[in-house]
This record gives structure tokens, sequence and C-alpha cells, in this order.
């Protein structure tokens, strides 16, 4: 099957939540309305936001939905833009990224073509400059997303997923409890349910930018241990402690890298000895590059050169 071969035309329903987001989310509704597939509709929750995104968004008239809320997270966004859509698949972009013009095409063909697959994701890339990458046109590349993998690191942004609506009817919607790692809380009790693939090509452009909350590391953490609490009481996981240790090993490591990256060494330092505490062999991403032995030495350089003002009184807890 081709990727214009459509036994029929579902709908797709695009939520696209935003908060305070209004100088991207042009690009982003425009790379929607922009599509190769037709049948699509595109609903932006705005999360309270207290710039000029209403009046950007109202240029589009009635080819965008507009919902609002008062600031509430993105996960209650996002569940009432799910709410919100008659589509029988659901895709989501964040307001500061954008799909490629074929992405909804490409996984709407696969859908059709395999309608046992309750979930599909697409890779992403960071560096456009106005021209998109090649992509498979033709049966692309896909490979399955398993439970396991997922569970020890995950594999996909919100914004590379289209998912079929019955999957939220099963498995529930997000936790609106959850500030981060919401989007992985989700991803993992549909995978555990139902069969989950990706396909290879980047389909989206994640936006690299200075505004990010890059000093939520401390909060990143504690969700995401929050997460994979919650997913160790699934059937799926029950009674396996080297599994479990595993994870706990990769968690803490991925703590490190935040920490490291916000300048909060003594934290780094120790997530990198408790990773190797948990699990002391080379991850499959470090084989070759000893990352953890290699961090342990550098963290004290990068430590000492920081200037003293602008060291974290908390850093080391």
């Amino acid at each position: 099957m081709t990727c214009v071969d459509f036994p029929c035309k579902p709908l797709v329903s695009v939520v696209i939540p935003t908060f305070n987001y209004g100088r991207y989310i042009i690009d982003a509704v425009g790379s929607v309305l922009a599509q190769s597939y037709p049948a699509i509709e595109i609903i932006v929750v705005d999360d309270g936001s207290t710039d000029d995104t209403y009046h950007r968004i109202s240029v589009f008239g009635d080819r965008v939905r507009y919902l609002y809320q008062e600031n509430s997270g993105p996960s209650r966004a996002r569940n009432n833009g799910i709410r919100a859509a008659r589509g029988e698949l659901i895709a989501f972009l964040d307001a500061d990224d954008m799909f490629h013009p074929r992405k909804l095409e490409i996984q709407v063909a696969y859908l059709s073509a395999h309608p046992d697959v309750g979930m599909l994701v697409t890779n992403h890339f960071y560096d456009f400059k106005g021209n998109w990458p090649e992509i498979s046109l033709h049966d692309p590349p896909a490979d399955p997303v398993e439970f396991d993998e997922l569970l020890i690191k995950p594999r996909f942004g919100s914004c590379g997923v289209i998912v079929r609506r019955e999957c939220f009817d099963v498995v529930g919607v997000f936790d609106e409890g959850l500030r981060y790692s919401e989007d992985r809380d989700l991803w993992l009790r549909i995978t555990a349910q139902y069969r989950v693939m990706k396909l290879r090509d980047p389909l989206w452009w994640y936006r690299l930018h200075g505004t990010s909350a890059s000093r939520a590391a401390e909060k990143m953490e504690e969700a995401e241990k929050q997460v994979l609490r919650r997913a160790f009481k699934l059937e799926n996981v029950r009674g396996r402690p080297v599994l479990r240790r595993r994870v706990a090993s990769i968690a803490a490591w991925s703590a490190a890298l935040m920490y490291r990256d916000t300048g909060m060494y003594g934290r780094a330092a120790i997530r990198v000895f408790r990773s190797l505490w948990y699990w002391p062999f080379p991850h499959v991403s470090e084989i070759a590059s000893f990352g953890r032995l290699k961090l342990l030495c550098l963290l004290p350089k990068l430590w000492i050169c920081t200037p003293k003002s602008k060291r974290d009184e908390t850093d080391c807890r």
C-alpha cells in the first residue's frame, strides 16, 4: 500500500496545546493546514495565555477550533482537546513545533494497512532550514515499540504520535496531576495493551529555543520517578527485579545529564553514583564510550570552573 491509497479517509483531529507561544503558533498551525492529507480538524487549546495567542489564531477563522481554559497545564489542555475531537484518529502537536507536510498522510496510510496497530509514532529532527528531509513514501519502514524498551528509556515525543480514539477509551487519557512525563505515562499504558509501531523517517521538527524551563530538572526527575513507580505496578513487569534495576539506573543517568546541563554538578555526581550502584554494567548506549565514568571525571572540573556566586546552594541534594 502506498501512502495515497486509503480505503476511506478517517478524520484526524490534531490537538495543539499552547501557553504564551503566540510567536510560534502560526508556524505550528500552518504546518497542519499544509498537510497533504485532507481529512483534518485542528483544535488549539489555549492554556491561559497572556500574550497575543488568540489574535494570532483568529486569522485562521473557522479552519481552527479555539478552546480556552484557565492555566492548568498541558495534560488538561490535551485532554480537553481529546474530549472535543471528532476524529477517530488523534494526533498531537506542540505549539512551537511543526509537522512534515506528508506526516499525517503517511501515518494514516500505515494505520489503514495495519488495523492491529493502536498507536503509531515517528522520529523527529532538530535542524530545519526550510527544506524537509527525504522520506519513504512507499511502504515506510517501521519498528515495533516494546513495553520493556519504552520503560527503559523514552523513544519519542508527543508530536510524533497518532492514536486511535479507542485507546483512550480503554486506558484513559493524560494524568492531569503530572506536570512532566505525562506523555510517557500515557504511552506506557497504551503500549501495555496495544501494538505500537514507530516509523523510522523523521516527520516532525522539534524546535530548539531558549525558553525551555531548564531549572525544572528537580521536578522532572520526581515526575519521572512517579511514572516509573506506577508502570512497575502493571502486570507486564511485576516480579522482574533485574529490569527494575536497569530502569532505575538509566533514570538516574538521565537525571545526572539534566543536572549537568543546568550547572548542578554535585547533584549530577550523586545521580551518576546512584546509576552505577543500580547497574554497574555498561548501558547499551555507552558500551564503547563509558559515558558515566567520563562524566564523573569531568564534573569536578566543571564545578571548580564555576564561579562561587553561581553555584547552586542545594547542589548536593
